[in-house]
């Protein structure tokens, strides 16, 4: 995320990967599936089938090939849009609640694979 002069404003670097991950909307008891299109430590970015409006909490779990363990956080919508010609819709999660075992494993997998925006 750029501020208007173009500079980075995250604290931390988003690793860019499509990581298999399931979400559920904590006001619903029904799961989605969809793949990460990048995440950190700090949170993620993926694309859903309806539009979610900001604020709106969800609990995740995201799925990283060669970890023994998956990711699971809960998370917060920051900003939502709409995909140029399609009903699809990224969203922009910011994590509320993440493990810090599970934050070391997202540095780790980073580092080791070099997949930094």
């Amino acid at each position: 995320m750029q501020d208007p002069e173009g500079q980075e404003r995250r604290k931390v670097p988003r690793i860019k990967i499509r990581a298999p991950m399931r979400y559920q909307i904590k006001s619903s008891k029904s799961y989605g599936a969809a793949l990460t299109s990048d995440f950190s430590q700090e949170g993620l970015r993926f694309t859903c089938d309806e539009y979610v409006s900001p604020q709106t909490e969800f609990v995740l779990e995201v799925f990283l090939a060669e970890l023994t363990r998956n990711i699971h956080a809960n998370g917060r919508v920051v900003w939502s849009q709409r995909l140029p010609h399609s009903n699809r819709y990224q969203l922009g999660i910011k994590f509320t609640e993440i493990e810090n075992e599970d934050k070391k494993c997202i540095s780790e997998y980073a580092s080791a694979h070099q997949y930094l925006l």
